[in-house]
């Protein structure tokens, strides 16, 4: 079912009259803060507009899309009461005059930097009514809903009953070198009322709530022994916006079923590190990778009365559970050769390793096992399965090796 369909204006743009034209647009330097949507059709379809490849690329290079004779771009603003600055028709056709300049009349033109929406793109969250994943959970789908067509970002597996996203699958592109810079951020979205019915979930995340949670769960004094600085429990993305070209494709993982409670200084640490290292990978390799981002296990602590308590943020019914560890399965789409990044989300102590570290062998880092920051290792997938069962992931042509440090 669809969550929220929002009308929309397309505009389509095709290059025409012009010999060996071409359009180049940067998407650091050319676009405009209120950005559109890029895309193509392919077949009866529409798809996102990607950068030419980042490897070997200039650096005045990166992050471009080029337009020749004849193609085809399409605008989109999906929002609620969203539509093209400056018009009132719901499509158009225009061509490339030059550079970043685009016909959208018979004499007007207009650069693309002018081409902007009355308001910030709004990204969907649909519900696949009916389809569970890994035992428990509801499968979803995070994209952008242009001509009742939803175009995915990102794959989410979310327990609805319990509140807590069991993990969430995207793309790493190679041309990841070549994002918009993008600074702004919005607010995160609970989604539909009954993802997170009668959770408060912005005031969970308050230092203030989790000193009074640790304090009611772990004996009196605790919440301020647990709960300072940079050790709080922070919403850890699971598909980080880092990983997204766009402005418009970064703002459409703030929803709250794209994060699980992550220590900050794990989330500002080693786990940050690893996010980085692999758009690293993907730029220099250029392959494109696969990634499922998830949390296992339930993260506990000793009481001040001896017991050892289970932590969730919303404690009476057991729900948005504190992870215990969280993962990536990080697979090229060029090799299909896969391998798994495991973080443990205790910063308190180290705590035992899910499976084998075979790290050093196949030139993944090394250097992550500070547990304060966050101890990161890397296993073989069906090593990892074995204990973190009902996961669907895919078979797998061998173990993919790192960059090196």
């Amino acid at each position: 079912m669809i969550i929220s369909l929002a009308p929309i204006l397309v505009v389509v743009f095709s290059l025409h009259g012009y010999v060996g034209a071409v359009c180049k647009v940067s998407l650091n330097n050319n676009l405009p803060t209120k950005e559109p949507l890029y895309l193509t059709h392919k077949g009866s379809k529409l798809d996102f507009v990607y950068p030419k490849s980042a490897k070997g690329a200039s650096k005045r290079d990166k992050g471009s899309f080029e337009l020749s004779e004849n193609e085809e771009l399409v605008f989109a603003c999906p929002g609620k009461a969203n539509k093209l600055a400056r018009t009132t028709e719901n499509a158009a056709d225009s061509h490339c005059v030059s550079g970043t300049r685009f016909s959208l009349g018979a004499k007007k033109t207009s650069n693309i930097e002018q081409i902007e929406c009355t308001s910030s793109v709004k990204a969907t969250l649909e519900l696949d009514s009916g389809k569970k994943c890994a035992k428990t959970g509801t499968q979803m789908k995070i994209g952008f809903e242009v001509e009742r067509q939803l175009l995915p970002l990102m794959w989410v597996c979310h327990d609805i009953k319990a509140a807590d996203t069991i993990f969430v699958e995207h793309d790493i592109p190679a041309t990841i070198g070549g994002a918009r810079i993008f600074k702004a951020r919005p607010d995160f979205e609970d989604g539909p009322s009954h993802l997170y019915e009668g959770i408060n979930v912005k005031n969970v995340y308050t230092q203030k709530y989790q000193r009074g949670l640790f304090n009611q769960l772990l004996g009196k004094g605790q919440g301020e022994k647990f709960i300072k600085g940079t050790y709080y429990l922070a919403r850890g993305h699971l598909a980080p916006d880092g990983d997204f070209l766009y402005g418009s494709w970064q703002w459409s993982t703030y929803f709250y079923v794209n994060t699980a409670p992550q220590w900050q200084i794990i989330n500002a640490g080693h786990w940050l590190a690893l996010e980085r290292y692999l758009r690293k990978f993907a730029e220099q390799t250029g392959e494109d990778l696969h990634i499922m981002t998830g949390i296992v296990g339930v993260l506990s602590f000793e009481s001040d009365s001896g017991e050892n308590v289970e932590i969730y943020l919303q404690p009476d019914e057991q729900k948005i559970r504190v992870p215990a560890a969280f993962f990536k399965v990080i697979r090229s789409e060029v090799s299909d050769r896969a391998i798994v990044a495991v973080c443990s989300n205790n910063p308190f102590e180290k705590v035992p390793t899910l499976c084998q570290d075979i790290a050093a062998e196949h030139r993944w880092p090394t250097s992550w096992h500070d547990h304060a920051k966050g101890h990161i290792y890397f296993c073989e997938v069906n090593d990892f399965l074995s204990n973190a069962s009902g996961l669907p992931i895919r078979r797998n042509s061998g173990i993919l090796r790192g960059i090196g440090k």
